[in-house]
């Protein structure tokens, strides 16, 4: 923000966010700081399998508060995604979950719907400062509880590498691109990131997926595919039918 809008219009823009940039701001901090948590609680699957739900958390809060109307088609791509991700989570069974767990993972899941209603919502309001201030705000919480703030040279530039690029560079492309786009699809296109983490994995670390794991993401996958595929088939044929109509029935 300050190498793009220079220093007295970055102040501009957070004191313009309103409430809306702040709930946006407390969502993120609530998400990313509940994530880690529930880590320590239940199992990796089960925070895959109920941040699945967030494309259709997202849907339900943009219908009921704000009637906006949802597709058949991303209804039957939001069912096809939280099967795929039920595939690829089934076969990793384990003792170590808990509904504390689970319920800060549901936290995660409501927060994050939440933070893109607003997102889309707000359309006209530049988001940029409340991922800044929600991560600042994270920071804060995270700093305040931490036994120790010393971590040597490797950490320090994973954890540099981490925040800049994974999270912050995602954050940035997901605050903008969510305004110009259907709610409950700007949250679908987020569950990709259920599919990517095992393939990063395996061209990381080596750790091949299992064959549950390769079905449920290709549904996951193909589900994404399908619907973004009908939906610029739907657009084109719109506009299509609107450059036909004369300049008066415009």
């Amino acid at each position: 923000m300050l190498w793009r809008n220079g220093w007295n219009n970055t102040k501009q823009m957070f004191a313009t966010i309103g409430f809306a940039g702040v709930g946006v701001a407390l969502c993120i901090a609530t998400a990313s700081s509940m994530f880690v948590v529930a880590l320590k609680f239940t199992s990796v699957a089960n925070i895959l399998l109920i941040q699945a739900g967030v494309p259709l958390f997202a849907a339900l809060m943009a219908y009921l508060l704000f009637h906006e109307p949802i597709k058949r088609s991303t209804w039957l791509a939001i069912a096809a995604v939280i099967v795929g991700v039920f595939i690829m989570v089934s076969g990793s069974g384990t003792s170590r979950t808990s509904a504390l767990g689970n319920g800060l993972a549901l936290v995660v899941a409501v927060a994050f719907a939440s933070a893109t209603v607003i997102t889309r919502r707000q359309s006209k309001v530049k988001m940029l400062p409340a991922a800044c201030l929600g991560f600042l705000f994270a920071a804060i919480g995270a700093a305040t509880l931490a036994v120790s703030l010393l971590i040597n040279a490797a950490d320090a530039a994973l954890l540099l590498l981490f925040g800049a690029c994974t999270l912050g560079l995602g954050m940035v492309l997901w605050v903008t691109g969510v305004p110009l786009i259907n709610t409950a699809l700007a949250a679908l296109l987020g569950t990709t990131e259920t599919v990517l983490g095992p393939i990063w994995m395996w061209l990381m670390h080596g750790q091949m997926p299992t064959a549950r794991t390769l079905i449920g993401g290709s549904v996951v996958f193909l589900a994404l595919l399908t619907h973004l595929t009908w939906e610029a088939c739907t657009q084109k044929h719109l506009l299509g039918d609107s450059a036909s109509r004369p300049a008066s029935t415009l």
